[in-house]
């Protein structure tokens, strides 16, 4: 079946675009989590845009599921094979930026361009793309919208689709169009597909809103005696009439990584460290870094130092490599994804702590706590059963009114089983519509009504 299947590809695609070779189909079997190992049949790299839709077809004709890859930097399982008879579609190649459009603020990029091309891209015209994933040297901005990707700078400035104008996307029932973000006269199409995690179309073709740069920023970095105080501070730095451009938490041991990864010259003082940046007017952000720095002394920070603009560069350079450091502490790693209000992260901290201690378990916790957004890192010893751990943490973070994410691994346990909610049919529903044989359905991550079980009713 393979060789007649790499030959109706090469067909369409040309030789150098298919791969069957074991190393090869190996390379594509895991994502950034690197806990799943399921090769693909086979690998298909395109070229072009227009090669989607008769790959998307030959697959349907021939009951193939088909995964689609950006860069594979993701930490959900979403672009891993997910068992025999599954094509990989990466689309990588497809990283031509057609126009940087300066008077309208708009990006006309394909799918497979890097978050820091496009950056890089707009600079050049003075113009900025805001959105920062910690891995957008290498991510794609399809992979990013996929998965609504956030960095640090979201909490002001919001994650991959609120930059989204339009895009061209190619459905498994095979409608080929152009979508707009905004749908005065229907649905906006493009907002569903983005956030989906690929489960209802391939994009091809994007168009991308642009910001000027803001004209001045300044950078506070914090220290505190432990990982709650310094969540507490970033709650009340929130509750203030500031908005902050970025708010990063580093618990110790994140801090220690970082500093045998790469020269960040942060604080030695305290436990945890906030890293608090501003941005906007110049005269405006002067009077904020007043109360920012009342505020964060008021919280009982240890030490407080501004940071210049090129120490403020290498902290968020060094900080996108957080999840490499950290998998140099040990041979495994599992990072969570937790989304909470912000004034029960200290909770979350507490507990994290707690659970550390009692499964003698090591434990790093790192974040956008601005956001909400707070990834605990299970570091395991070789053969440490973790999933009594992931139990327990599911509840603490449901307890908070908070939601838990994560890859393939938070399937493994009894716990994932017990219902939260009831699954709705809608989104059920609404997949069914775009892709009705399941074309694009990976078996190995979590199906809509499993994924259901890990929110919370907040």
């Amino acid at each position: 079946m393979v060789t007649a299947l790499y030959k109706e590809f090469s067909d369409l695609l040309g030789d150098e675009c298919v791969s069957a070779c074991p190393a090869d189909c190996a390379a594509y079997a895991y994502d950034a989590a690197g806990t799943a190992f399921v090769p693909p049949t086979l690998v298909l790299r395109p070229g072009n845009a227009d090669q989607i839709a008769p790959v998307m077809e030959l697959c349907r004709r021939e009951g193939l599921h088909l995964v689609i890859r950006g860069a594979g930097t993701g930490l959900r399982g979403h672009a891993t094979p997910g068992g025999a008879d599954t094509i990989l579609l990466a689309l990588d190649r497809l990283c031509r930026i057609f126009s940087i459009e300066a008077e309208d603020r708009t990006a006309h990029v394909e799918c497979g361009v890097t978050a820091a091309a496009l950056a890089a891209a707009a600079a050049a015209r003075g113009l900025w793309y805001p959105p920062d994933p910690g891995s957008m040297c290498v991510s794609t901005l399809g992979g990013n919208l996929a998965e609504d990707a956030l960095g640090p700078h979201g909490l002001k400035y919001g994650s991959s689709r609120h930059y989204l104008l339009g895009m061209d996307i190619c459905t498994p029932s095979g409608v080929t169009a152009y979508c707009p973000a905004t749908a005065p006269h229907g649905l906006p199409l493009a907002q569903l597909v983005a956030g989906s995690g690929g489960q209802l179309a391939v994009m091809s073709r994007l168009r991308l809103r642009l910001l000027p740069p803001p004209a001045a920023k300044a950078s506070l970095c914090a220290s505190f005696g432990d990982t709650a105080q310094a969540a507490q501070a970033a709650a009340a730095i929130m509750a203030s009439h500031l908005c902050p451009a970025a708010l990063e938490l580093l618990d110790a041991l994140a801090r220690q990584a970082l500093d045998a990864y790469a020269a960040t010259g942060l604080p030695q003082e305290g436990e945890s460290i906030l890293l608090l940046e501003l941005d906007g007017h110049p005269a405006q952000v002067s009077d904020d870094m007043k109360v920012a720095r009342t505020l964060l002394t008021e919280q009982g920070c240890q030490s407080l130092h501004q940071l210049d603009t090129q120490q403020t560069e290498a902290f968020f350079v060094a900080r996108r490599a957080l999840p490499t450091a950290l998998r140099r502490l040990g041979q495994n790693t599992l990072c969570i994804s937790t989304r909470l209000p912000c004034t029960r992260q200290p909770e979350l901290c507490r507990a994290l702590a707690v659970l550390s201690e009692r499964h003698r378990l090591r434990m790093a916790c790192f974040g956008h706590a601005g956001s909400g957004l707070l990834h605990p890192v299970l570091l395991p010893d070789a053969g440490q059963d973790v999933q009594e751990a992931l139990g327990e943490l599911f509840h603490v973070v449901q307890e908070l009114g908070g939601t838990l994410e994560g890859g393939p691994e938070l399937g493994q346990g009894p716990w994932l089983a017990q219902p939260v909610a009831a699954a709705p049919p809608l989104e059920r529903g609404i997949q069914q519509v775009f892709d009705p044989t399941g074309l694009l359905y990976p078996g190995n991550i979590l199906t809509l009504q499993q994924a259901q079980t890990c929110r919370s009713d907040g």
